[in-house]
């Protein structure tokens, strides 16, 4: 008896477990096009970039640029046929902060893009970009003159636990660049509590071109 009753809950835990790892064939397709971008090894930290191809574009210059990690969204948001705030249209000094504003407006809205709101937003999140559609992770800096985040969610398999601890998986530029890694991890520097309020995800009705 207590070997039947171990076996039922141990199949009840690995349906319940695959039923959240699920991936689609747009998914699938999303997540190839994001690990295509090559983020780990453009858009870099430090120097001025090419903000369409992400290349180092004035080796002279002595400006520091801390992080492109607007302009990477910007960019990746364009190649998918999605529009967000961007350069040159739009400045690249506070361009993260600019575009929280924006995707709050009825022009945002018009341009697909949807607040995900309501329980389990992490799950949410994750399981949109799954599903391919493009999901920012957005955060606004509240204080004078400093930057925020934005950075894509992507498709990955990952349990309700670590969703609940790490938030979903993103792929972005910043002070480093990371084709995987947790939201905890990549908006550390700008949220210190946790689960992490400040950071708020909208996704695209569209799906992956």
């Amino acid at each position: 008896m207590r070997r039947s009753t171990l076996i039922l809950f141990l199949l009840v835990t690995l349906y319940s477990y695959a039923q959240e790892l699920t991936i689609n064939e747009s998914g699938k397709k999303l997540k190839k096009f994001y690990l295509g971008l090559d983020v780990e090894h453009l858009w870099l930290a430090g120097g001025h970039v090419n903000c369409q191809t992400g290349l180092p574009d004035a080796p002279s210059t002595t400006e520091i640029e801390k992080s492109h990690s607007s302009v990477f969204v910007a960019e990746l948001c364009h190649r998918q046929g999605l529009y967000i705030l961007r350069p040159p249209q739009h400045p690249q000094d506070m361009l993260a902060n600019d575009q929280c504003d924006w995707l709050t407006t009825a022009e945002a809205k018009i341009q697909g893009w949807n607040l995900i709101a309501g329980d389990d937003i992490y799950k949410q999140a994750q399981d949109y970009a799954n599903k391919g559609h493009v999901v920012v992770a957005i955060y606004k800096n509240a204080a004078p003159n400093a930057t925020g985040h934005v950075a894509a969610v992507m498709p990955a398999l990952i349990s309700s636990k670590e969703l609940s601890e790490e938030g979903p998986k993103i792929i972005m530029a910043g002070t480093h660049n990371f084709n995987n890694i947790s939201l905890k991890a990549g908006f550390k520097h700008h949220v210190t509590t946790w689960p992490a309020s400040g950071i708020l995800f909208y996704y695209n009705v569209k799906e992956t071109k």
